[in-house]
């Protein structure tokens, strides 16, 4: 992360505690904020340039989705993710046209892409812009109607009336 922040003026700000904080938090360029309120997240992810999960799986971790990245593109961010994040498994970041993906562990490979984003504001919009609309039918009135219908399939619950 040094390398890829030390030519351009940029802060690398870290959301949420995990045990590499403390290691992270004395390095030149790094801020690390801790846990944000929920209601704040938003106005942290529209603040950013773009917005990092490179997660790497582990013996007892591997990240099934990356709930961060459905968050950051809401607000118009492009995403920067390993390829062992599920939301780029699964389709909803894609290199080049919702974010740029890399593998997971190489961190050249993440230091060019970070590089990439903060030296090129004409793709982090385009990227950003594709990202929102990747997520834009991702609401929570839409997850509220997904569980009540797979609910109502499984019989757990009587369907709403239909209006007429």
């Amino acid at each position: 992360m040094a390398a890829a922040i030390a030519g351009p003026a940029a802060t690398l700000v870290l959301v949420g505690d995990g045990p590499l904080a403390a290691r992270a938090a004395d390095v030149a360029g790094v801020r690390v904020v801790g846990t944000v309120a929920r209601e704040r997240l938003a106005a942290a992810y529209a603040s950013a340039e773009f917005a990092l999960l490179p997660s790497i799986p582990t013996p007892r971790f591997r990240e099934p989705w990356g709930l961060v990245c459905n968050e950051a593109m809401h607000q118009a961010r492009a995403m920067i993710v390993s390829d062992a994040v599920g939301a780029a498994a699964g389709g909803l970041v894609r290199d080049g046209e919702t974010g740029l993906v890399v593998p997971a562990g190489d961190a050249p490979a993440l230091a060019a892409a970070i590089s990439r984003l903060l030296a090129d504001a004409a793709l982090r919009a385009r990227l950003g812009g594709a990202a929102r609309g990747a997520v834009a039918a991702y609401t929570p009135d839409a997850m509220a109607a997904a569980f009540g219908r797979a609910l109502g399939a499984a019989g757990y619950i009587e369907p709403p009336a239909r209006a007429h």
